[in-house]
Parts: structure tokens; C-alpha cells; sequence
């Protein structure tokens, strides 16, 4: 695969072209110090990913430009595209089961956000059932009621009875758990007085077929509750306002509203005042005093004693109570329904994805396990019902220490951030997982995932990655391409190393005003052998700092160090006991150290110490070649620049440097900044006495002088303080090569070096 990528106004990014080409190697890794490019390049192709359009979030009305324009022609797709986070907490936002186990972020998302939607219009529709049935768990009850349909959740029964809910003419004013209580205690009442129950109806059943206006046969049944329902068929009495009337079977006619709802009612009143019936009713009444739930049913029995009627078949009449309660909600029971249908197949869908991935996500386990060591933390996948549809679905569980614990409170509450960072890498060889069983080619965008990582992990993650650049298929085709980003110098050596990335591969990121530049780094990791190499002035003057720290490390000879130091700081012509400390002449005495110890009388015909070293403006080049014959096996420097000052060399280099942004340019600069800066407070100082007894850390103390003795104004004091935080990492090299001034734009070190070069007494 070759890339050409050409971004302009992207988060940040004002202009970066560069052509990928992977027919060598499918890795490319950048180093890429902190606000250069790294995040804004991975946040551009995420972008894409989730289909929106890049942008300048300082100035969005900029026109951006984003093309990854593949050789074969076209953009490339953005399915094609996988860009790994250091970190992202949104893989632990849903407590959703379902979406730990779908195979990427696009359909996760995709999951929710149906999910939110269904989920907000059963809110919207259900809202005003609580008030209407007085339950205090509606939705349970529901699915209890209708659970003999065999249907998985509430949806699919609300589907199953819209038509008895759209047909019901019953009206119920009293609370659900009023007569349907949560525990039970009701029905088993009514099961224990079946015998009355069974009385009681039988003696309904006479007294309707006695009524001269009720009446019942072996098909159906004309009572109390009927004949209320009829009145409210008659719509607020305009049946009879247009004259219609109504013939009862004893020939009698009624001509109003008013005459049917009398007659209704003296019917009901001579039904429920049968002696015979009263006393089956006081009987059953007096058995309601056992509990509180039966003294509830007690309560609406007293007022309505027809509801006996119904009890005897309890689940039938608990299901005709739910579709009238659900009837005054019909509308928006319809919407929840429609939606329910139109989204279940891609529900469906991503469950079956959930399903077919559940070996996948053992394997990730498996592997995460295997590699990263002492997490405190243990997974393992179980079924459980999913949100929505209920069906079943493979979603992990944890335990912290061998103890069971929910996902949200381990990552909130317990994890370390490491911890938490290693959680989510197990998301990511999932992601990595689901990918290989494909055929699809991807580009992995890896954005610092091993920062905040400690070493042991941080391998693993570098083990990892290797396994990503060569994975290949069976016909030994490969499917996997990586774009590395990262801040970490000694992180980009470990990767250029490890994953042995071909030299062209290895790029520097460098970043102007206008445009990134994508370099290639052209000593390989290591600076010092190029700088051997070409032993011209630049390179000389760039490996002061790595010399002086090779004798420190190794022979450690004082004067060699102290003469090299001498280059490092302003220093004037000083003398050295053998380990290196200052020695000079008071009043006849030879002393040393801060506190002027007196070692012996001086004797003007022998000398001071065991060394003394010219000042720094004077130091030759002649004067440090043998030091880097004896400790680089280099050394013969050109004839020419012998007899020159190093001193003046390396401001000469500093002033004439508008551009470039090689390393030893940067050390050079550093260098520079320091020596003009201390060479300013010096002056300044004018106490030769005092700048002399300085034995370390010339910097900062020359800086903590300045301040209390010259009073600097406000900017002053502010190009000091960044002096001095700045030029001490950045010359020493350290454990990490030079990490720090690596990091360090080449403009931001020329910018300090012309103003400390301007320095002067306001």
C-alpha cells in the first residue's frame, strides 16, 4: 500500500503532506514532541471515521483539506482506517452488556443510540401509567400479567395486545396493587375461599337471570359491569337527544340518559341487597382482616362488591385491568411499538455480532493475560439478556482480588489510571481481533499507547505491536499497516528497534509557523556515530555534553571534565585539585571550597593545584581534540580550525542559524543560550570573588545572585527563569538520549537564544 497524505487546517495541523510508502515495511513510526502533530493527525482520521468533516477548531470557517489518497486512485476508505487512543474512557461510558462485546466503536454507538431512543419513547409513552394504575412497578408487572404469551420483553407483549388494548371498554378506578399485590397474599386468599367465591358467583348468576334488566345465557353475560359500559357507549347521552330510545326484553321503553342510569342502579341495588347474597359477601368480608394487603382489597370490595365477580378468575381479570389502564395511553403505546419493529432486525443484528464475537473476546483475554502481568483484576464472559430485546448475550464479568465486582465500580472507584489505561488495551486486541478474522486491509493509526505504562507493560505493548506488523494470512498476504505516533524518544527507539522498521520509516516530526514536516531520522536512533563520523564543527561542538558525560561515567579525569565544563559555563582562568576542586591564592595562602579552607603558604615559585584551565572565550578546538582522541578513538579535527576559539565558534553558529532543525543545532542553541546568559549576569554581578567560589550548578546560582543583587524588572526575571529550567535538561545527556531537547521546537530554543543574546541592564 502506498499513501499520499495531504491534510490542511486539521485540529491544529496548518499544512502536512508526505507520501507512505509501505512496500518495504508496513510500519512507520513517528516521533513527534508534544504539540507538533501527533493528536491532531489521529483525531483528523478519526474524524473520518465516525463520517464527519475535519475542521480548525480555532478558526472553523478555515476550508480544510483531507486527503489519503491511495496510488491505485481514490480516497481511501474510511472503514479502512483503525485509530488506537492512549486512552479513551468512553469504552467504559454504557453499562450496557451488549456493548463490550460489539467489534468496534461505530457499532456500539450504533447500539446506544438506538437503545437511548426506544428506551426515551417507552419514558415518554409510560410516563402517566404509574399515576393511572397506581403500581409501583408498572413495567414488571405487565410482563408478569401477559407472561404465559412467551415473549422476551415488554415490547413484544405491548405488540401482542394493541388490539385488546385499542378494544377495552372497561373503566377501573381503583390501584393496582390495591387487589393485585406484589406478594401475593390476595390470590391465595381467593384460592382458599373458593367454595364461597364459587357460592357467591352462582348466586349472582340467579339474581341476573331474574332481573328484568340484566340477564346471562351459556355464551355470555349482561351484568352490572355491561350495563355501566353501556352507558358510556351512549356518549353523554346523545343517543337519546336524537331521539332514539331503547326496548328492554319486559317491553319497558327508556327515553333518556337519566331514566337508564336509574334504572341501572335500582337493578344493582336489588341484586347486591339480596339477604341470600349478603350473607356469602359478609362471610367472604370477614376473612379480610388477616393482613394489610387483605384489608386493601377489604377497602374496594366495600364500595364495589361486583369486583367479586371478576376475582374468581384472577389473571384473566388482571390482564383486562392492564388493557384498560394501557387504553388511555394508546397513542404513544402505538409509537413504541412501530419503532420497536422498525429497529428490532438491526438490534438482532449486533446481538448476533455480540454472539459470534465471543470467541474473539476470549482470546483477547486470554492474550492480555498472558502479557501483562500483576493486574489485580480478573474477566471472564458469561450470558446475560440484553437491554432491549432480552435475548441472550455474551458480556463480560469482573472480579478485583477474587471478588466478584461491578464493572462501573472497578473502573471508577478502584483501578489505578495504569490500571484503568491497561483495562482499555484490552479493548483494543479485541478491536485487533475482530479485524484479523477479516480480509479487510487496515491502516492502525497508534496514537502513545504505551504512555503512562510502567516498563513491564510498556514491553508488552511493544510485543504487541510486532505481533500487529507481522500478521499475515495463509496465502502470506499482509492485511495490517501501522502509523505509530509518539512523544517518547526512548519509546520510538524501543520501536524502531524492536520492530525492525527500515530506515526510511523512521521519521521526525518538526513543526513551523505555516506546515509538519515528516522527516527521516537520519542517525537511526543514535546521533553520536554520525557525529563521529563527520567530525566537522557543529558535530564537534554537539558532542561536548556526550564526551563530558562519557568521563564522568568512565575514567572519570578531572581536568578532561572540568575543561569541557569550561565550555558548558562562562568560566575564567581557574586552577584544580585533583578532584577537581577550586583552588586559588589569599593572602599568601592556598585555599579551596566555598568556605576558603587554608590547605598551606603559597610559595610563588611552585604552581596552585594539579591543573589549571584557561578561560572558556579562550578554549581552542586544538585544545579538546586529544580529549576526544582519547575517549570517542577520534579526533583529527581539520587543520584549520584548530587555533579557533570554540567559545566564539559556537555563538558564531548560533547567530548565523535561521533555520534547521537537526539535534545538534538544538544542543548547539542550548549551549549558546546558556553561556550568553551567564556571560550577562557576570557582568552584571562584577564579582569575581564571589562567581569564582561557585563549584555547581553555576546556572541557578549565578540566576539566584542576579535577582537579589540587580533587582531585574519584570521580562528579565522571566528569560532567566526560563534559562535555567531549560538549558540544564537540554545540554546533559541523559537515560533517555536527549529526550527533552528533542522534544523542544527548534524556533522556540532560536527565539530564547535571541533574547537571552539581548539581555541587558533596563
Amino acid at each position: 500500500m502506498k499513501l499520499s497524505v495531504n491534510l490542511k487546517d486539521c485540529f491544529g495541523i496548518k499544512s502536512l503532506e508526505k507520501y507512505f510508502d509501505f512496500s518495504e515495511s508496513n510500519t512507520f513510526v513517528i516521533y513527534a514532541p508534544n504539540g507538533v502533530m501527533k493528536m491532531s493527525f489521529a483525531k483528523t482520521v478519526k474524524t473520518l471515521i465516525e463520517g464527519k468533516i475535519p475542521n480548525d477548531q480555532i478558526s472553523p470557517s478555515l476550508k480544510s483539506k483531507y486527503d489519503f489518497i491511495l496510488d491505485k486512485g481514490g480516497q481511501m476508505d474510511a472503514k479502512q482506517f483503525c485509530v488506537i487512543e492512549p486512552y479513551n474512557e468512553k469504552a467504559f461510558e454504557s453499562e450496557n452488556n451488549i456493548l463490550l462485546l460489539l467489534s468496534d466503536e461505530g457499532k456500539k454507538k450504533e447500539y446506544f443510540e438506538i437503545y437511548k431512543e426506544i428506551e426515551a419513547l417507552k419514558k415518554s409513552s409510560l410516563t402517566g401509567l404509574k399515576k393511572i394504575s397506581g403500581s409501583s412497578n408498572f413495567e414488571s408487572e405487565i410482563i408478569d400479567t401477559f407472561s404465559y404469551l412467551g415473549k422476551k420483553n415488554i415490547y413484544e407483549i405491548l405488540k401482542t395486545i394493541l388490539i385488546e388494548i385499542k378494544s377495552s371498554k372497561d373503566e377501573f378506578d381503583f390501584s393496582y396493587n390495591e387487589i393485585f399485590d406484589p406478594k401475593g397474599k390476595v390470590k391465595i386468599f381467593l384460592e382458599k375461599n373458593s367454595v364461597l367465591l364459587d357460592e357467591y358467583l352462582t348466586q349472582y348468576k340467579e339474581l341476573i337471570k331474574k332481573s328484568s334488566f340484566f340477564n346471562s345465557n351459556d355464551e355470555a353475560s349482561f351484568g352490572t359491569s355491561e350495563a355501566k359500559n353501556l352507558i358510556k357507549g351512549l356518549d353523554g347521552g346523545a343517543y337519546f337527544s336524537v331521539g332514539y330510545k331503547l326496548l328492554l326484553s319486559s317491553k319497558n321503553r327508556i327515553i333518556s340518559e337519566e331514566e337508564l342510569t336509574q334504572t341501572i342502579d335500582d337493578e344493582i341495588d336489588k341484586i347486591f341487597s339480596d339477604e341470600k347474597l349478603k350473607k356469602t359477601f359478609e362471610k367472604i368480608d370477614k376473612s379480610l382482616d388477616a393482613n394489610i394487603e387483605l384489608k386493601k382489597l377489604k377497602k374496594v370490595l366495600d364500595k364495589k362488591p361486583e369486583l367479586l365477580i371478576h376475582l374468581r378468575e384472577y389473571e384473566k381479570f388482571r390482564q383486562a385491568v392492564w388493557y384498560s389502564f394501557l387504553r388511555k395511553l394508546e397513542p404513544g403505546i402505538v409509537s413504541l411499538v412501530e419503532l420497536y419493529d422498525k429497529k428490532k432486525n438491526k438490534l438482532e443484528k449486533l446481538i448476533q455480532e455480540a454472539q459470534d464475537n465471543k470467541s474473539a473476546w476470549q482470546d483477547a483475554i486470554d492474550e492480555f493475560e498472558n502479557r501483562f502481568i500483576d493486574m489485580p483484576f480478573k474477566m471472564n464472559i458469561k450470558n446475560k439478556p440484553d437491554a432491549v430485546l432480552n435475548n441472550v448475550t455474551p458480556t463480560l464479568e469482573f472480579s478485583f482480588k477474587g471478588k466478584a465486582i461491578d464493572r462501573k465500580r472497578l473502573v471508577d472507584n478502584i483501578l489505578s489510571q495504569g490500571e484503568k489505561r491497561a483495562f482499555y488495551i484490552l479493548n483494543v486486541i479485541f478491536e485487533i481481533k475482530i479485524r484479523q478474522r477479516s480480509d479487510e486491509k487496515t491502516l492502525f493509526i497508534i496514537d502513545d499507547i504505551a504512555d503512562s505504562f510502567d516498563y513491564k507493560n510498556k514491553y508488552a505493548i511493544v510485543e504487541y505491536l510486532r505481533d500487529i506488523t507481522e500478521y499475515e494470512k495463509e496465502d502470506g498476504v499482509k492485511y495490517f499497516y501501522s502509523i505509530i505516533l509518539t512523544h517518547n524518544f526512548d519509546f520510538y527507539r524501543t520501536i524502531s528497534s524492536r520492530l525492525k522498521i527500515a530506515d526510511q520509516n523512521k521519521l521526525h516530526a518538526e513543526k513551523s509557523d505555516t506546515k509538519v514536516t515528516l522527516d527521516v531520522e537520519k542517525f537511526s536512533g543514535d546521533p553520536f556515530k554520525e557525529w563521529k563520523r563527520d567530525l566537522c564543527k557543529k558535530n564537534i561542538i554537539a558532542l561536548i555534553p556526550f564526551v563530558r558525560n562519557l568521563i564522568e561515567y568512565g575514567k572519570d579525569d578531572k581536568k578532561d571534565f572540568m575543561l569541557l565544563t569550561h565550555l558548558l559555563h562562562k568560566k575564567s582562568d581557574l586552577s584544580y585539585d585533583k578532584k577537581g576542586k577550586r583552588i586559588k591564592v589569599i593572602n599568601g595562602s592556598i585555599v579551596k571550597g566555598e568556605q576558603e579552607e587554608i590547605i598551606r603558604d603559597y610559595c610563588e615559585s611552585e604552581s596552585i593545584g594539579d591543573f589549571t584551565l584557561k578561560e572558556t572565550d579562550k578554549i581552542t578546538f586544538k585544545d579538546i581534540q586529544e580529549i576526544y582522541k582519547k575517549y570517542l578513538g577520534v579526533g583529527d579535527f581539520d587543520e584549520d580550525i584548530l587555533i579557533c576559539s570554540v567559545y566564539k565558534e559556537i555563538i558564531k553558529l548560533a547567530d548565523s542559524w535561521s533555520s534547521g532543525s537537526s539535534l545538534e543545532c538544538k544542543i548547539i542553541f542550548a549551549i549558546a543560550i546558556r553561556l550568553k546568559t551567564e556571560e550577562f549576569m557576570i557582568n552584571e554581578i562584577n564579582n569575581p570573588n564571589w562567581i569564582d567560589k561557585i563549584s555547581s550548578s553555576q546556572t541557578s546560582e549565578l540566576v539566584h545572585k542576579y535577582v537579589r543583587k540587580c533587582t531585574p524588572d519584570k521580562t528579565q526575571k522571566e528569560i532567566l527563569e526560563r534559562v535555567n529550567i531549560m538549558t540544564p535538561e537540554n545540554i546533559h545527556l541523559n537515560s533517555f538520549m536527549y529526550e527533552p531537547i528533542l522534544d523542544m521546537g527548534i524556533d522556540e530554543l532560536r527565539n530564547l537564544y535571541c533574547t537571552s543574546n539581548e539581555l541587558k541592564k533596563q
